[in-house]
């Protein structure tokens, strides 16, 4: 049995107001509960898409993306909004899942093609600094991810970050740079049989989101607000979704049943 329902998740700083369509899938095949927040395209799947299992006291962040219209009555600005975006979704999972400790995560990039994406926090560690996830989301090292371990213990070492820096492109862009950079860079490291660093697994414990709640003001909606219309249409798009899954099961059997 699947369920699928909509809220509203609206989040505010200050005099800032963000509002994202929430859809949360029960899938009691699976044993999980998908939640997909904003919907930056159509073809793109969530801004957000988060996964719990019954058994699990985690929750697993899939996938973050960036778009305009991840809001529902605004456009979006980078960087600040995906802030505001991601602690809130992550202020909703803890309040509304107890047993959670922490979300999982893997930052990595994905190299080739219109849908490279910059290797931020490849770089940030390479230069010594903290990544991206870390930085922003009080995020730590999984102490259970041996390769994530000895990529941050070898990183830390300043005369294997020269080393490494010298085969990379060079760039004074705040990002990496554009996709041919990252292929180049994906190259370089692949020849320095160092391919580890091009993923780092994390986790954000429970006990930060008291450091997020300090600055915003998380509530979620069932009913009204101005994206309610774009509720009711991801709602309808979700449903149909299920739909052609199943008829196309449905037609699958049959066919099996006539050969």
């Amino acid at each position: 049995m699947q369920c699928i329902c909509i809220m509203i998740l609206r989040v505010q700083e200050g005099n800032e107001i963000l509002e994202f369509d929430m859809e949360i899938e029960r899938d009691d095949a699976f044993h999980s509960i998908e939640i997909h927040i904003g919907e930056p395209h159509k073809t793109y799947g969530a801004c957000i898409h988060l996964s719990i299992y019954d058994e699990d006291d985690e929750a697993i962040l899939n996938g973050l993306q960036y778009g305009p219209k991840c809001s529902t009555i605004r456009n979006m600005r980078r960087h600040v909004d995906t802030l505001r975006m991601l602690k809130a979704g992550l202020i909703y999972i803890f309040r509304t899942y107890p047993r959670i400790k922490h979300v999982s995560l893997t930052d990595k990039a994905a190299v080739g093609g219109a849908n490279a994406k910059i290797m931020l926090t490849a770089k940030r560690l390479l230069q010594g600094k903290k990544g991206w996830y870390e930085e922003h989301f009080g995020a730590v090292p999984d102490p259970q991810n041996k390769s994530t371990i000895s990529t941050l213990k070898a990183l830390s070492n300043p005369l294997a970050q020269a080393k490494i820096l010298t085969y990379l492109p060079i760039t004074t862009q705040r990002t990496w740079g554009t996709p041919n950079d990252i292929i180049e860079y994906a190259s370089c490291i692949a020849k320095l049989q160092t391919n580890a660093i091009l993923a780092t697994s994390w986790l954000i414990l429970r006990n930060q989101i008291e450091n997020y709640e300090r600055d915003l003001i998380v509530q979620t909606l069932t009913t009204g607000g101005t994206s309610l219309k774009a509720s009711q249409k991801r709602l309808l798009r979700a449903v149909n979704r299920k739909a052609i899954v199943l008829l196309n099961a449905y037609h699958q059997r049959i066919g099996n049943v006539h050969e």
